[in-house]
């Protein structure tokens, strides 16, 4: 909400398989891949619903939290309209397991993209660690900005304002 509150248009959604959501996962990531970009091409098609536009849109920011940033990261070279993605949590010591063996594959689209990235992780993260999750940084090509946050776990329990403040600032900069 706070995002919505600075004039962005925020599209959330949760994977298959996740809260409300139908379906379940494919354990590659290529289908939930595929959501994202028909997510992506629904809103530059301006949201229509009942034959109503409601929205216009012209660049798109991806935003992923740990499995999500695996999926969200790995397309944003697919869209010539995606310019740039954040990456929350990223579970660099699990993906493999997430996207069954595709992670390195997915790691290098976003490793190597010439768009603009965001790395968010805290210094507790329970599922990577901060030396790890720096040297992963260290590897992005640029343009990419790190966000180290003391004390912060995987999870992000007290910190969500702070992580809105720094996604809001960096992707005003990158849309304007």
């Amino acid at each position: 909400n706070a995002l919505i509150d600075q004039g962005f248009l925020v599209c959330r959604f949760n994977f298959r398989g996740v809260g409300n959501s139908s379906g379940s996962g494919s354990f590659t990531g290529v289908s939930e891949r595929k959501n994202v970009l028909r997510v992506c091409k629904f809103l530059l098609e301006g949201a229509p619903i009942a034959g109503r536009k409601l929205a216009n849109v012209e660049k798109i920011v991806l935003v992923g939290y740990s499995y999500g940033s695996v999926i969200a990261c790995s397309v944003v070279d697919k869209m010539e309209e995606i310019v740039g993605a954040v990456a929350i949590s990223y579970p660099l010591r699990y993906a493999w397991a997430l996207v069954c063996w595709k992670a390195s594959k997915y790691w290098e689209k976003f490793a190597c993209s010439e768009k603009s990235k965001l790395f968010l992780y805290g210094t507790e993260d329970d599922f990577t660690g901060k030396d790890q999750l720096h040297s992963a940084f260290k590897k992005l090509k640029h343009p990419a900005q790190e966000g180290c946050f003391e004390g912060v776990n995987h999870f992000w329990i007290r910190e969500r304002q702070q992580l809105t403040k720094r996604i809001s600032e960096w992707a005003r900069d990158l849309v304007n």
